[in-house]
């Protein structure tokens, strides 16, 4: 996993994006994410994993549909009627693996369902037997206001909104590990140290905690370290083996590097 590079722009507040309520940590079983595609049948432990990657990438898809023409409401039952298909399993078989990463996986099935699916289709879905993943379309337009604007490539920006998606992703189970850890405090005074940009000073952390400015130094490094290897949990469980978790992070941050 590379050490260098992996510095974020300080994110938009999205402490309410993921909206599952399992730990992040647990969300993806020890197996590939290929071999969870591959189950059949009412597994719930496949399912719950499934309905987790959902909530977790729900953002990229709706963008992915909100840059298409669609307007919000229309792009709401739209994503809605995606991820009630993925949750049921119709849509599993029908789309091909790929190259073994996830984000290209939800990418054509994305484009596989929006191919035939009318809106009309979508909306007597809803209320179904299964229950519906949560979207907050308010902070999504929000955030989406400027970019649709300008992005004249809907897989583009599916790129850029799923690498956006995985560093806050990583970004919020740090977070969460420091909060459990009752050393929230010590996450919010290091976490400009993630960001690109000027950090902050080493002196300015230590007075903030009360701490040495040589504490203040180990203590970020130790972050930097954490978040390096939860990015590298991240990757690996979007790609169907390990090795090609490097390839992934230089494609990601490519995409990442453009998006802004």
């Amino acid at each position: 996993m590379h050490s260098s590079s992996i510095l974020i722009p300080r994110p938009d507040p999205v402490q309410n994006a993921v909206v599952s309520d399992t730990p992040t940590a647990s969300i993806f079983p020890a197996t590939p994410w290929s071999q969870l595609m591959r189950l059949r049948g009412d597994d719930e432990s496949a399912r719950a994993a499934l309905a987790n990657v959902c909530k977790l990438y729900w953002f990229p898809v709706y963008a992915y549909i909100r840059s298409k023409g669609n307007a919000p409401h229309d792009a709401e039952d739209l994503a809605q009627g995606f991820f009630l298909r993925l949750l049921e399993r119709e849509d599993l078989a029908s789309v091909d693996q790929r190259d073994g990463r996830l984000r290209n996986f939800l990418l054509a099935a994305i484009k596989n369902f929006m191919s035939y699916t009318h809106r009309h289709d979508v909306a007597q879905k809803r209320g179904g037997r299964v229950e519906r993943v949560s979207l907050d379309v308010e902070w999504a337009e929000g955030r989406l206001q400027n970019e649709l604007s300008y992005s004249a490539d809907p897989d583009r920006l599916f790129e850029q909104r799923w690498a956006l998606t995985l560093l806050e992703n990583v970004l919020g189970e740090l977070r969460g590990e420091y909060q459990r850890t009752h050393r929230g405090e010590v996450f919010e005074a290091l976490s400009g140290f993630l960001s690109v940009g000027e950090a902050p000073s080493y002196a300015d952390v230590a007075q903030r905690l009360g701490i040495t400015e040589q504490n203040a130094r180990v203590a970020a490094h130790r972050l930097r370290k954490r978040y390096r290897d939860l990015l590298q949990k991240h990757i690996e469980a979007t790609v169907d083996s390990p090795e090609e978790a490097d390839a992934e992070l230089d494609h990601l941050l490519t995409v990442f590097s453009t998006s802004r």
